[in-house]
């Protein structure tokens, strides 16, 4: 066995004994010098050593040990720089015995023991080499642990350093981005309210706008009160126009002289591209003859559906008589909206459209009521469901509805109005008839109020009315299943005595 140190082991601890132990060991240094090669060999002979060599010791293993500290002597021994001094296992001895009796164990039997490779008690105060790595081993781990630990936090130091400079320029852009947004949002709710008032002026403009225009055009056409204009005369190089009003006025049974009439002449054509003749312009003394004279011509074609005022009745001779027209003298936009009107009558089925005052007006048929055409938005109606044309004309901010009809999911058939919402209850599916709503004019904020359960069909609104406050509305169906005996039509038999 290798060891470190040659343990000794003395059977007699006479001073004979000692030298003897001391003459060995330096015959085994004698022997060591002569090479590495009979060292080798003596390494390897050391197992066939006699009992007395192996069981031989240093003089400090084979001292007696101390029962106590006894270091504290006046002449103490140097200690070797160059043994390491461990505490012995399963004894007192003191660190300063130990130490000083170190050295001649590493100085004598060391050399020995390394020679020899004497197998033998391990020494209590010698490491073994297993050890001594285990213990440089520890001591590299945790100064490599230090280091390593003292790095990684150097670094995670730098880093975090690093991210929070970088999260600091991110705050500061954020912050200076929030800022700008807040700006920016700022002067978009100004310009949203600037705009709204942009568009509020200008829709009052407009509106302002049309009335001035509707004013303009009813200021030109009382103007034109005492005026008529007859329309499809042939033109003559010679004629008279004078001539041509009293002759019809003799036609027409209205008699009229030349102190009746202030101007007469022929106007320019609306479009230079027309085959019509030029029309003539009559005006009348005061508006009560203009009125009179236009009268019997409407009169005449009244009395003669079959021979209407025509060249004929002018004395103007031609192949084909055509047709003479006695109307009053319009505003070039009150003649474009009663063409526009004539066309939309032929289109739709209407029988009459006319003209009195300067207001177009049109019907469908002797039995209906007639309709008095503002302007174009007015066309745009007609033709279409008469709730629809009442609505749009009368322009009502809440219309109840009875009698829908509407069924649950069926709301998409409902008429649509333009400018209006609905909103309603649909009929019971065992019933035939019911239903009711509300048309509402877009804008106005409204809520269904909940109403008590009952045989009636009712709904009803709360409006916010600007300026006003809160109002409630409401509208009801009584079905038939609910008739009382006193109704026009109980029993369904009419009830004479209630009529």
């Amino acid at each position: 066995m290798r060891r470190d140190c040659l343990k000794l082991r003395l059977s007699d601890p006479s001073p004979g004994s000692v030298n003897s132990s001391f003459h060995a060991s330096d015959s085994d240094d004698e022997s060591s010098d002569r090479g590495s090669r009979s060292s080798r060999s003596t390494l390897d002979d050391a197992s066939s050593l006699p009992p007395t060599i192996t069981n031989m010791q240093c003089p400090s293993c084979a001292s007696k040990r101390p029962k106590g500290d006894n270091s504290n002597t006046p002449v103490r021994t140097a200690t070797n720089e160059k043994v390491t001094v461990r505490k012995q296992r399963g004894n007192n001895v003191a660190p300063t015995a130990a130490a000083s009796a170190a050295p001649n164990c590493a100085a004598s039997a060391a050399p020995n023991c390394a020679a020899s490779a004497v197998a033998g008690p391990t020494c209590n105060l010698c490491m073994t080499k297993e050890e001594l790595t285990a213990i440089i081993r520890k001591e590299l781990q945790d100064s490599l642990c230090v280091q390593i630990k003292t790095s990684i936090k150097d670094c995670i130091a730098t880093q975090l350093r690093e991210i929070t400079s970088e999260m600091n320029n991110i705050k500061e852009s954020i912050k200076f981005s929030s800022d700008k947004f807040e700006e920016f949002k700022s002067e978009v709710i100004s310009f949203k309210k600037n705009v709204q008032i942009i568009q509020k002026e200008n829709e009052n403009l407009r509106c302002t706008v049309s009335s001035l225009q509707q004013r303009v055009n009813q200021l030109e056409q009382l103007s034109r009160a005492s005026n008529l204009e007859i329309q499809c005369v042939p033109e003559f190089k010679a004629e008279n126009p004078s001539n041509i009003v009293q002759q019809l006025s003799k036609v027409i049974d209205c008699e009229v002289q030349d102190k009746d009439l202030v101007f007469c002449s022929r106007i320019a054509k609306a479009n230079p591209q027309s085959s019509r003749p030029r029309s003539l312009l009559v005006k009348f003394q005061n508006q009560r003859q203009r009125d009179a004279y236009l009268t019997a011509a409407t009169k005449f074609n009244k009395e003669h559906p079959t021979d209407k005022l025509n060249t004929s009745h002018l004395g103007i001779a031609n192949e084909k008589n055509t047709a003479v027209y006695v109307v009053e003298h319009l505003t070039p936009e009150i003649k474009s909206l009663h063409a526009a009107t004539r066309q939309k009558a032929r289109e739709i089925g209407y029988k009459f459209s006319w003209v009195r005052n300067g207001r177009v007006f049109i019907r469908k048929n002797e039995s209906s009521e007639y309709i008095y055409v503002r302007d174009a938005d007015v066309l745009k109606t007609l033709g279409r469901d008469e709730l629809i044309a009442t609505v749009i004309k009368l322009k009502p901010d809440i219309l109840a509805l009875n009698e829908t009809w509407t069924k649950q999911g069926q709301e998409r058939y409902a008429p649509k109005v333009p400018g209006y919402s609905l909103k309603n209850t649909p009929r019971p599916h065992d019933r035939t008839g019911g239903g009711v709503g509300f048309l509402i004019r877009r804008g106005l904020r409204v809520r269904i109020k909940p109403h008590p359960p009952s045989e009636l069909e009712q709904m009803w609104l709360e409006l916010t009315v600007p300026g006003e406050g809160k109002v409630v509305v409401g509208t009801a169906y009584r079905p038939d299943s609910g008739l009382s005996p006193d109704t026009l039509e109980a029993g369904g038999k009419p009830r004479p005595d209630l009529v």
